[in-house]
């Protein structure tokens, strides 16, 4: 028996279906990677998606145009459905930069409820991108 889902639609239509589904207070955990709040465009070039910076030959993987309260606001209404979706033991693991995370976490604790916070996940980069900025270099995630 295949039990395996393949959603192929925007994020929060594919929550709304999950929550529309009988999914809700079933899953154990998430885990999300949404954009950085960046304000730009991520590109594919020769069957490569760019992380760091945009190249201007390749074809738009997704613009990343949403910033400060809107951002907020995105990731927010995604997270009041993920909330519902999970069960009492469930988890959630959300993926953010140090730029935007701090937002995050308070707003997360407004959704999921200060008491709920478990523990901040920090990756410490083995190539820091410092560029051509003076300043700390980009160790961490």
């Amino acid at each position: 028996m295949n039990n395996n889902l393949l959603i192929q639609s925007d994020n929060l239509a594919g929550l709304q279906y999950l929550f529309n589904n009988g999914f809700a207070g079933k899953i154990d955990l998430v885990y999300i990677d949404p954009p950085y709040a960046t304000g730009g465009n991520f590109t594919i070039t020769n069957g490569r998606a760019t992380t760091i910076s945009n190249s201007k030959n390749g074809d738009i993987a997704y613009t990343d145009t949403l910033r400060g309260k809107e951002f907020i606001e995105f990731l927010r209404e995604r997270l009041i459905l993920i909330r519902e979706l999970l069960s009492e033991r469930g988890s959630i693991y959300l993926h953010i930069d140090y730029k935007i995370g701090h937002y995050v976490k308070v707003m997360m604790d407004e959704v999921f409820g200060i008491d709920n916070f478990r523990n901040d996940i920090t990756r410490i980069k083995c190539n820091p991108k410092n560029f051509d900025r003076t300043g700390f270099g980009n160790i961490k995630e």
